[in-house]
């Protein structure tokens, strides 16, 4: 599967197009989230905008949790889509192409990357306890690295929950395709 970096500026791919796909695939990654979280994407419930505030929390945790600083990928992360919008017309204005136009390429993107990614419903759960058991022994293990008595126990035990974490992300790689981040 090919990240935002990844695709090919080459490509006879059009800028619009492109841009539909990297919007298909952020509308995955909030479903998975809405998924996880019990969240209602429609609009006469929770809706995107809720989803989506909640992802951005919670990323903004991970990414303390990884020790890096979230508003300078924020920063980075606007630069890049004035450039990527930029490509296809102007500043947030999509050129030639109406709202009609656009939300049908988006429409096509996602039901395009959906097929690609189709992944049956017992994976699903599997891959969800997977990632809960990752994080859960991740977060053991930070927690022990914080305590300031630290113990040849707490360290033997640090390194079991290290090592768990590590063998659930693995699971997670093979099963997804996907590597897990690591901190720096």
């Amino acid at each position: 599967m090919p990240t935002t970096s990844q695709i090919d500026p080459t490509s006879d791919e059009s800028d619009i197009v492109r841009n539909a796909r990297r919007a298909a695939w952020a509308r995955l990654a909030l479903e998975t989230f809405a998924a996880a979280t019990g969240l209602d994407l429609d609009p006469e419930h929770d809706g995107p905008e809720t989803a989506i505030g909640d992802l951005l929390t919670d990323l903004r945790h991970y990414v303390a949790a990884l020790g890096l600083d979230f508003d300078e990928m924020s920063d980075r992360s606007a630069y890049r889509f004035a450039d990527e919008i930029s490509d296809q017309g102007g500043d947030n204005d999509p050129g030639e192409v109406s709202p009609t136009e656009l939300h049908a390429l988006f429409s096509i993107a996602l039901e395009q990357e959906r097929s690609t990614r189709a992944v049956a419903p017992e994976q699903g759960a599997i891959i969800t306890e997977l990632q809960r058991r990752a994080d859960a022994a991740e977060m053991e293990a930070w927690r022990l690295a914080k305590l300031d008595n630290a113990t040849e126990e707490t360290d033997a035990e640090w390194r079991r929950q290290q090592g768990k974490a590590d063998a659930y992300g693995q699971a997670l790689a093979v099963l997804t395709g996907i590597e897990p981040p690591r901190p720096a």
